[in-house]
C-alpha cells in the first residue's frame, strides 16, 4: 500500500522529478567540459570585388574549461541538494504511512462497529421473535411486541448507518492507496517499520537541516560561477592571396576569458 500510495502522491511525483533533473546536472558536471563543444566554420573571399582569386577557410574547434575549483563546487552542491531530496522523501514516505495508518484504522474501527451492529441486529431480531410468540399465546401485551419491533427497526437504521461509514472509510483508503478494495478490516495491513523508512532523527528535521546545509552550498557554488566558461580554441587556416599563389595552411591556439560584470551576474 506504501509504494502503491506514494506513486498516487502528487508531491511525491514531485521529488521524483526532481531527482531526475539532479541526475541531469550530475552528467553535466561530472563532464570534463563545462559545456558541450562549439564547431566554427568560416569562409572569407573577394568573389564580389574584384574576384582575383583571394581565398580563405577556417575550421574552429571551441571546448569550454571548467574554472579553477568551479567545478568541485559545484559537485558538493549536487550531492548536498541529493542528499537533502533524500531526507525530503523520507519525511514525505513518513507522513503517507501515517495517513495509510490512519485510514487503515479507521476502516478496521467502522467494521468493527459495524460488526458489533451486526449482532444486535441478530439479537433484537430474536428478542422481537421471542416476544411476538408469547404476545399471540396472551402472556404479553402488544404494547410489549410493537416495543420490540421498534427496538429491531433502530438497531436496523443504525446498521444502515455504520455500512455507510465503513464504506465511507473503505473508499478514503482506496483513494490514497490506489487499491480498488481495500484490505479487510478485521486483517492487520502489513507496514514497514518505521526505523526502515527513517533515520533515528525526526524525518522532518533531518529534512530542513538538509536543506540549510545544501544552501550553503549552493551559495558556495555560485561565489564560484561568476563568470561564464573560459573556452579554448583551435583552428586550422587555409589562405591565398590570389589565384596566382599557393594555399598556406596554418594553425592556431585561441583562449576566451569572460568578464564577471555586474550584468551578468
Amino acid at each position: 500500500q506504501l509504494e502503491a500510495a506514494w506513486r498516487l502522491d502528487a508531491e511525491a511525483k514531485t521529488l521524483d522529478a526532481r531527482a531526475g533533473e539532479l541526475r541531469a546536472r550530475g552528467l553535466q558536471i561530472d563532464s570534463l567540459l563545462a559545456a558541450p563543444p562549439a564547431v566554427a566554420v568560416s569562409y572569407r573571399g573577394d568573389n564580389l570585388n574584384g574576384n582575383t582569386g583571394q581565398r580563405e577557410y577556417e575550421a574552429e574547434l571551441g571546448l569550454p574549461l571548467w574554472l579553477p575549483g568551479q567545478r568541485a563546487a559545484n559537485q558538493s552542491a549536487l550531492a548536498a541538494e541529493l542528499a537533502a531530496l533524500q531526507a525530503e522523501r523520507a519525511a514525505r514516505r513518513l507522513a503517507i504511512l501515517g495517513a495509510l495508518r490512519e485510514k487503515n484504522a479507521a476502516l478496521r474501527r467502522a467494521q468493527a462497529e459495524l460488526d458489533m451492529t451486526a449482532v444486535r441486529i441478530q439479537e433484537a431480531r430474536a428478542l422481537e421473535a421471542d416476544v411476538a410468540r408469547r404476545h399471540k399465546a396472551g402472556d404479553l401485551a402488544r404494547t410489549d411486541f410493537l416495543a420490540a419491533r421498534m427496538e429491531t427497526l433502530a438497531v436496523m437504521r443504525d446498521l444502515a448507518a455504520r455500512a455507510v461509514v465503513r464504506d465511507a472509510a473503505r473508499a478514503d483508503l482506496s483513494q490514497l492507496s490506489g487499491a480498488s478494495l481495500a484490505a479487510p478490516a478485521e486483517t492487520a495491513v502489513e507496514m514497514p517499520a518505521v526505523s526502515a523508512v527513517i533515520s533515528p532523527a525526526h524525518p522532518e528535521l533531518a529534512s530542513y537541516q538538509a536543506a540549510s546545509i545544501a544552501a550553503r552550498e549552493k551559495l558556495r557554488a555560485a561565489q564560484q560561477n561568476r563568470r561564464d566558461a573560459p573556452e579554448l580554441s583551435v583552428f586550422g587556416r587555409r589562405e591565398r592571396g590570389s589565384s596566382a599563389a599557393e594555399y598556406d595552411n596554418s594553425l592556431g591556439v585561441r583562449f576566451k576569458l569572460p568578464l564577471a560584470t555586474e550584468a551578468r551576474n
